[in-house]
């Protein structure tokens, strides 16, 4: 079922299944409250309630595959060297010395 709220509109996506948890897709009204949104969606980790909650953009078939070819080098990157933290930022692999 799809809810309309004045912000946007929410529902579950995909059949549900007993061994995982279903997604829920958010539809914002403006790209403002996409930003402040995504801006804020670290802040979710510091909650014991909502840390195991993951925020993403919508991405298309193109950027979804660009993305994962990223990701797995970044993992490739992880297992040659895990004293640094690896991210990605802006479309690209970001490294920090691990604090």
């Amino acid at each position: 079922a799809v809810v309309s709220t004045q912000s946007g509109h929410y529902g579950r996506v995909e059949e549900w299944k007993s061994d995982r948890t279903r997604p829920i897709k958010v539809e914002f009204r403006t790209a403002a409250d996409v930003e402040t949104v995504l801006r804020k969606a670290h802040k979710l980790k510091a909650s014991d309630e909502f840390k195991k909650v993951y925020l993403a953009p919508d991405r298309s078939a193109e950027e979804r595959a660009a993305h994962s070819k990223l990701v797995n080098q970044m993992k490739e990157l992880i297992k040659k060297d895990n004293s640094k933290h690896y991210f990605i930022r802006d479309d690209k692999i970001k490294c920090t010395d691990k604090k």
